[in-house]
């Protein structure tokens, strides 16, 4: 699943806007079939958040997409900033690769940044 589906599921996450609502049927399946199977208990919100959380904090990479869906869309509007920025021009040189990797790094610390305080809140 972590290796295969959600990444599948990301795609769409960071592609299209305001599917949250789209995503609770996933939702449900995850929470009602997966983890249950994987824990042998029901698991409920905060406990969920914890397994939601990458191996490297303590997690089992069981993200809540529905919940997720803002904040990969948000984080995906960053990184490719500043190539819309060249297309909106319509500029013909490719952006500064340091623009970039900046606009990467920044999404990429938001969303590590909101996974420790999970962790810590959870």
């Amino acid at each position: 699943m972590t290796a295969g589906l959600c990444h599948r599921w990301t795609y769409f996450l960071r592609t299209l806007p305001n599917i949250p609502n789209l995503l609770e049927a996933l939702e449900c399946a995850i929470n009602e079939v997966l983890i249950p199977a994987l824990t042998d208990q029901q698991v409920t919100g905060d406990k969920h958040a914890l397994l939601a959380l990458p191996v490297c904090i303590g997690g089992l990479v069981l993200p809540n997409p529905a919940e997720s869906s803002p904040l990969e869309y948000k984080a995906s509007i960053t990184a490719t900033g500043p190539l819309v920025q060249r297309i909106v021009t319509q500029e013909h040189q490719p952006p500064d690769q340091a623009d970039m990797l900046a606009a990467k790094q920044q999404a990429k610390s938001k969303k590590n940044q909101l996974q420790k305080e999970e962790a810590r809140n959870g």
